[in-house]
C-alpha cells in the first residue's frame, strides 16, 4: 500500500485537530447501518478533500 492509501490509513490513527460535521447517510456495504465520519485529509495540491468512514461492524472507507 502507498500513496494516497497509506496517508489515508493515517487518518484512523492521528489525533484529533478538529471537529468535523459528521451529516452523512453513508451506507454500510457490509450491514447497511449509516457510518460515521471519523476523518477527513485535505490535498490542496490536487484540491481534493478525502473523508474517511467507519460503521460500528468495523467496516472502513473512503471517498474522493
Amino acid at each position: 500500500m502507498g500513496g494516497i492509501e497509506s496517508c489515508l490509513m493515517e487518518i484512523y490513527r492521528a489525533e484529533k485537530i478538529a471537529e468535523i460535521e459528521d451529516n452523512s447517510n453513508r451506507e454500510c456495504d457490509a450491514c447497511g447501518a449509516t457510518m460515521k465520519l471519523v476523518g477527513a485529509v485535505h490535498f490542496p495540491d490536487r484540491q481534493a478533500v478525502v473523508r474517511a468512514f467507519e460503521c460500528d461492524c468495523g467496516e472502513r472507507v473512503w471517498n474522493e
